[in-house]
């Protein structure tokens, strides 16, 4: 059998025992660290931003359909009742009582119409309604304020809604104001 001897050159050695010394391994670990953390921060940032778009869009919407029910009711109203604060009754065509009422303890505001209740709106944290006669004051938009339910023309409706949303209270951008005129 044959030996061979091929180097025992030290300055050669390194070649052949090529491997990753600990300081390597520290900085690679160290930066793969680093960015992984970047790129979780951001996704959580990115799955809030979403969430919270996603609650503006939701909240929007319930405002708006309950909008639009307000508009129909009031619109088809024969004559304002009563109206203080957050309850306004309304008479229809055959002189039943339509009736929304903004109840605080629960954040909401109910429609109760023939004996039936319904929500119209959830998390509402205000809710008051205002009646105002159909003239409009000179050089602006506004109406005069009408001092009876017998001068009342048209209704205004101020809300604002508010969620809790990944443990904290999101409001909405803008609180709502409306303002419906009775046609009869």
């Amino acid at each position: 059998m044959v030996y061979k001897v091929t180097s025992i050159d030290p300055r050669n050695r390194a070649g052949r025992c090529a491997g990753v010394t600990l300081v390597e391994v520290i900085i690679s670990t160290f930066l793969a660290v680093l960015v992984l953390g970047a790129l979780i921060s951001f996704a959580l940032f990115n799955s809030r931003s979403l969430a919270s778009v996603y609650n503006y869009i939701d909240m929007d919407q319930e405002s708006q359909k309950a909008i639009d029910q307000m508009s129909k009711d009031f619109r088809g109203a024969y004559a304002v009742s009563n109206c203080t604060g957050g309850l306004v009754i309304i008479l229809d065509a055959t002189n039943a009582p339509l009736t929304y009422t903004y109840i605080s303890s629960k954040d909401t505001l109910t429609r109760t119409y023939k004996g039936l209740t319904q929500v119209v709106l959830k998390e509402c944290t205000k809710c008051e309604f205002g009646m105002e006669q159909r003239n409009v004051a000179q050089g602006t938009f506004n109406y005069y304020p009408a001092t009876t339910v017998a001068e009342a023309k048209a209704i205004t409706v101020e809300f604002t809604c508010v969620r809790t949303l990944l443990g904290r209270r999101t409001w909405m951008e803008t609180p709502h104001a409306v303002r419906f005129v009775v046609r009869n």
